[in-house]
C-alpha cells in the first residue's frame, strides 16, 4: 500500500509540474486570433487578441481569462458599433477595471480606440480619439502619474499630413479620465518618417522613457511628469526593425532592446539583437549585440526581473530540420550587467506540435514563484492560414518546460564601450566646443547630428583640445559621433545653447 500511495504521489507531482510549465495555443471560438500584450493579475492571465470574424474585413476582440496552468476560464467577445477593432496594442488594470486601447476601422481614417471592461470582462463602455488624419495609432497606456484619476494613451499620429498621409508621424499622449472624456492631446517629435511607439516605462515614477523607432534607427524620448520634454536621443548601431522594449533600473539608468543591421544584401537585412544602456541624461553607456546575424529577427519587449536580470523577448528564423526553417519565438537572459545567460528558443507544442507556422513572442512578464511568461501568437503558413491563434508561454527561472529545455542559441556579447574614448567640453556651449580624444589617430572624424538624424558639421580630429566652432548651428539638442575606420567608437549627446 505504501508503495502505491508513494507511486501515486509521485504521479500527481508529476502531472502538477507538467501543467505549471506549458505552451499553448488559446482557441477564440474557432477564429483567427492573436495577441500582443497581457497581465497577470490575481493569479490570472488577463489576455487581450483580436479576432478576424469575417475574412479580415471584420475584425472583434476578445479579453480572456486563463489560470496559471493555461486553461481559459473566461471568454468574452466584443466589438465597437460600427468600426473594427485593430488591436488590443496594450492593457492597464486599475481599481478591478480593464482598459485597453489600440486602433478602431479599416477606413481612410484609423481613430485612437480607448475600451474599459469590468473584472467579469464585460463591456462598460468604448472611446474613439482622433481627427481627418489618415493614421491615429494608440500603442500604451499608463496611469498618469499627475493625478490618480486619468490616464495617457501614448501613441503615433501624422495629424500634419492629412488624408495624403505622407507618413510624417508624430508622437501624441492624450491625458482622459477614467470616463473616456478627452482632457489633452500633446504632440512632440517633427519630419520623421515610419516613426512608431513600441515602449513606455514610468519604474521611478518621475517622469516617462518612451522607446521607439523612426526611419532609419531607435530613438528614446524622455518626458517628465507634467508630460514637458525633457531629452530625446537616436541611438547609433540600431535598425529600425519596427518593435523594440524598455525598461529603467531603480538607479535611473534605462535599457532598450533592438536590433542591428549587420549586413544586407537586395531586400535581405541580417539582424542581430542588443541592448544598449543609457545613463539618467540619455547618454549611451554601452551597447552589447547577441547571436547570430540573421534574417527575420526581431526583439520586442524587455523587463527586470526580480533579482535584477534582464529578461528579453522576440522572434528569430530558425532551421527546424534539414529542409524546412520557421519562425519561432525566444527567450533570453542576461544580468544586470547585460551578460548572456542563457538563450532558448520555443514553438507553439500544444494541442499539437507546430512545424509549420511561424511562431512570435510579444510581452514577457516574472511570475510571483519566479517563472517567466511570454504571449504572442502562431501564424500561418498563408495569410489567411487556418493556424493562426494566441500562443501562451511559462517556462521556469532558467528557461525550461518540464519535458526539458528547448532548442538553445549560442550567444555572444560585444561591448563596444560607446562613451569612453570622447570628451567634450563646456557642454552646454554657445560658440566652441572642444575635443579630447583618448588613443587619437590620423583617422577620426567627429560628427554632428540633429535630433532626426541629419548631418550638420563634420571635422577631422588632428590633436587634442580641438576647438570645434558651433556657433552657427541653432539651439537645442544634437549627438555627437566619434568615428574611426568608419566605425561608431563614441557617442554623445550636445547641448547649444
Amino acid at each position: 500500500m505504501k508503495v502505491v500511495a508513494s507511486l501515486a504521489l509521485l504521479l500527481l507531482t508529476y502531472i502538477s509540474f507538467s501543467q505549471t510549465y506549458f505552451s499553448k495555443r488559446l482557441n477564440v471560438g474557432g477564429k483567427l486570433n492573436t495577441t500582443l500584450t497581457f497581465k497577470f493579475n490575481n493569479d490570472t492571465f488577463l489576455i487581450p487578441s483580436s479576432v478576424i470574424e469575417v475574412n479580415y474585413n471584420v475584425i472583434s476582440s476578445s479579453v480572456l481569462k486563463v489560470d496559471k496552468f493555461g486553461n481559459i476560464i473566461l471568454q468574452k467577445r466584443y466589438k465597437p458599433v460600427g468600426v473594427n477593432f485593430l488591436g488590443p496594442n496594450d492593457l492597464l488594470v486599475k481599481k478591478n477595471k480593464f482598459y485597453l486601447c489600440g486602433e478602431t476601422t479599416y477606413t481612410n481614417q484609423a481613430n485612437a480606440g480607448f475600451y474599459v471592461f469590468s473584472e467579469g470582462c464585460d463591456t462598460l463602455f468604448t472611446k474613439k480619439y482622433g481627427d481627418t488624419t489618415y493614421w491615429n495609432n494608440p500603442s500604451k497606456i499608463q496611469h498618469y502619474l499627475k493625478t490618480k484619476d486619468k490616464l495617457l494613451i501614448f501613441g503615433l499620429t501624422d495629424s500634419t499630413c492629412g488624408p495624403a498621409h505622407s507618413g510624417n508621424y508624430r508622437v501624441f499622449v492624450r491625458v482622459v479620465d477614467t470616463n473616456g472624456v478627452l482632457y489633452q492631446t500633446r504632440l512632440y517629435l517633427t519630419n520623421n518618417l515610419s516613426r512608431s511607439l513600441t515602449g513606455i516605462d514610468t519604474t521611478l515614477g518621475k517622469g516617462y522613457i518612451i522607446s521607439g523607432v523612426q526611419a532609419s534607427s531607435n530613438y528614446i524620448l524622455k518626458l517628465d511628469s507634467n508630460l514637458n520634454q525633457q531629452w530625446v536621443v537616436i541611438l547609433p548601431n540600431t535598425t529600425a526593425s519596427i518593435y523594440n522594449g524598455i525598461v529603467t533600473l531603480k538607479n535611473g539608468v534605462h535599457i532598450i532592446a533592438h536590433c542591428k543591421t549587420d549586413s544586407s544584401g537586395g531586400f535581405n537585412y541580417y539582424d542581430r539583437v542588443g541592448m544598449t544602456k543609457l545613463d539618467v541624461n540619455g547618454n549611451i553607456v554601452w551597447q552589447k549585440y547577441y547571436g547570430i546575424k540573421q534574417t527575420n529577427i526581431g526583439a520586442t519587449n524587455i523587463k527586470v526581473l526580480s533579482n535584477g536580470d534582464l529578461i528579453v523577448c522576440g522572434s528569430q528564423l530558425v532551421k527546424y530540420n534539414t529542409s524546412a526553417s520557421q519562425i519561432m519565438g525566444y527567450l533570453m537572459r542576461t544580468d544586470s550587467l547585460g551578460n548572456l545567460k542563457w538563450w532558448n528558443n520555443y514553438i507553439a507544442t500544444n494541442p499539437i506540435k507546430d512545424t509549420i507556422g511561424d511562431c512570435y513572442l510579444h510581452n514577457v512578464v516574472e511570475l510571483p514563484d519566479k517563472s517567466i511568461s511570454a504571449v504572442g501568437y502562431v501564424f500561418g503558413s498563408s495569410f489567411f492560414g487556418t493556424i493562426e491563434q494566441s500562443w501562451l508561454l511559462r517556462v521556469d527561472s532558467t528557461g525550461c518546460l518540464f519535458s526539458g529545455c528547448p532548442s538553445s542559441t549560442t550567444g555572444f556579447a560585444e561591448d563596444l564601450a560607446l562613451n569612453n574614448d570622447l570628451k567634450m567640453y563646456p557642454n552646454p556651449t554657445s560658440t566652441k566646443l572642444y575635443l579630447k580624444v583618448s588613443n587619437l589617430s590620423e583617422d577620426m572624424l567627429f560628427k554632428i547630428y540633429d535630433i532626426i538624424g541629419k548631418e550638420i558639421k563634420s571635422e577631422r580630429v588632428q590633436k587634442n583640445d580641438t576647438g570645434i566652432d558651433v556657433g552657427e548651428i541653432n539651439n537645442g539638442i544634437y549627438f555627437v559621433q566619434l568615428i574611426k575606420n568608419g566605425k561608431i567608437i563614441s557617442v554623445k549627446k550636445l547641448v547649444k545653447e
